[in-house]
C-alpha cells in the first residue's frame, strides 16, 4: 500500500512539474520575442500568443502603434533615425519586433541599436530583427507613449522597394499572455531616391 501511495505521490510532483514548465512556455518573453514575429512576409505577430484580443483591435479604444523617421525615399549607403511608438490607455508594459526587407523577403539594409540597454537584435534565416529588451519594456509606465529608437543604414545599392513591418505589444504587467493588445504596422515602402549626376 505504501509503494502505491508513493508512486501516485512521484506522478502528481512530476505532473505538477511538467503543467509549470507548460505554463512557463505560454508566458510572455518580457526580454525578446523569439524571431519572425513581425506580421510581414507571412509571419505572424504577438498574437499568435497574446490572443485576448484580435490584431490592432486597440485601435478602437485609443490606442496606436507606428513608425516615424522612415524616408520616404532612400539615398543608398544613408542612415536614417527611426522610431517605432506604442500607446494604450490603461496599459503597462511594452514590446515590439521590426524587420526591414526588400520585395522578395531578403534583408534591406542593415539595422543598428541606438540605446542598447531597451533594443535587442537577433538575426534569425538572414533576417535582421529589432526588438524589446527586458528594460525596453518599460515596466510600469502606464498609458504610454513610449518608445524605442534605432538607425537604418540603407542598402548600398538601389535594390527597390524596402518594406518595414512591425508588430507592437501594449500589455497588461500581469506576466501572462491574456488582457493585452496587438498592434501591426502596415508595410511601409520607400523607393531609392534619383540620384542627380
Amino acid at each position: 500500500m505504501r509503494n502505491v501511495k508513493q508512486k501516485r505521490f512521484l506522478i502528481l510532483i512530476k505532473s505538477i512539474v511538467l503543467l509549470a514548465s507548460f505554463v512557463g512556455v505560454l508566458w510572455a518573453h518580457p526580454s525578446a520575442p523569439r524571431p519572425a514575429l513581425t506580421g510581414g512576409f507571412g509571419e505572424a505577430t504577438c498574437v499568435q500568443c497574446h490572443s485576448s484580443f484580435p490584431l490592432d483591435s486597440g485601435r478602437d479604444l485609443g490606442g496606436d502603434f507606428s513608425l516615424t523617421g522612415v524616408p520616404d525615399e532612400y539615398v543608398p549607403g544613408e542612415t536614417y533615425e527611426i522610431t517605432a511608438i506604442i500607446n494604450h490607455p490603461g496599459q503597462s508594459r511594452w514590446g515590439f519586433e521590426l524587420a526591414s526587407r526588400e520585395e522578395g523577403g531578403a534583408q534591406a539594409g542593415s539595422i543598428e541599436r541606438i540605446d542598447t540597454g531597451v533594443t535587442g537584435l537577433t538575426t534569425s534565416g538572414g533576417i535582421q530583427y529589432l526588438h524589446h529588451t527586458n528594460a525596453g519594456t518599460f515596466r510600469g509606465l502606464a498609458d504610454g507613449p513610449v518608445s524605442w529608437t534605432f538607425n537604418w543604414i540603407a542598402p548600398d545599392a538601389d535594390i527597390g522597394p524596402v518594406y518595414f513591418d512591425a508588430a507592437g505589444l501594449a500589455a497588461n504587467n500581469d506576466g501572462g499572455t491574456r488582457g493585452d493588445y496587438v498592434y501591426f504596422t502596415e508595410s511601409i515602402s520607400v523607393a531609392a531616391a534619383a540620384v542627380v549626376p
